[in-house]
């Protein structure tokens, strides 16, 4: 497996890389596996100024993170994306659900990262009593997709989130996980 991934190009402070085959690579291989160069940061959760790297770099991580594939729930069961999949702080993310199973679902997001060898750092996490069977989304095409899927809820992205790569995981009642990359970009508008 390639250290960089680079095919669609995608800006992410300064690297370029694909954050769907980034993540797709992190829940595969793990954080060692799936390196990428820049000076991506992502802050505490309290809305402040971004941190530095250097202090970024000295935060404690959590691998509770990843769940061996046998937790991987079946898409059918559960999936989830989220909209915009590239966004800023300040920005909204929505996040829609489709589970068929009944009860409440625990949502986390994570900075992905070295952390110690953690691989990631929990910087969001809540709840919802469930979420609806959601529509079929269609073919299966290359490619980031939208489905005609109704909102499940809302994160909002701090102002010290700077850019980086993230993963939003879902857990059903019954113990079972899905996972949504996505990347937040820097504050900084670019032309």
């Amino acid at each position: 497996m390639p250290a960089y991934i680079a095919r669609r190009n995608l800006t992410v402070g300064t690297c370029r890389l694909c954050a769907l085959e980034l993540g797709a690579c992190l829940l595969s291989f793990g954080a060692a596996s799936c390196q990428t160069s820049g000076s991506d940061v992502v802050g505490p959760g309290s809305n402040g100024p971004p941190p530095t790297i250097q202090t970024e770099n000295t935060r404690a991580g959590t691998a509770d993170w990843i769940a061996p594939p046998a937790e991987w729930a079946a898409t059918t069961d559960l999936a989830l994306y989220a909209s915009p999949y590239a966004a800023s702080p300040g920005d909204t993310l929505t996040v829609r659900i489709s589970s068929t199973v009944p009860g409440a679902l625990k949502i986390t997001a994570y900075r992905m990262g070295w952390y110690g060898g953690a691989g990631a750092r929990l910087v969001w996490s809540g709840h919802v009593a469930g979420a609806p069977v959601q529509p079929a989304c269609g073919e299966r095409v290359p490619g980031p997709s939208e489905c005609p899927w109704s909102p499940t809820l809302t994160i909002p992205v701090g102002s010290d989130w700077p850019s980086g790569v993230y993963v939003i995981r879902a857990e059903n009642a019954v113990g079972k996980f899905a996972y949504y990359p996505l990347v937040v970009r820097s504050g900084v508008s670019q032309p």
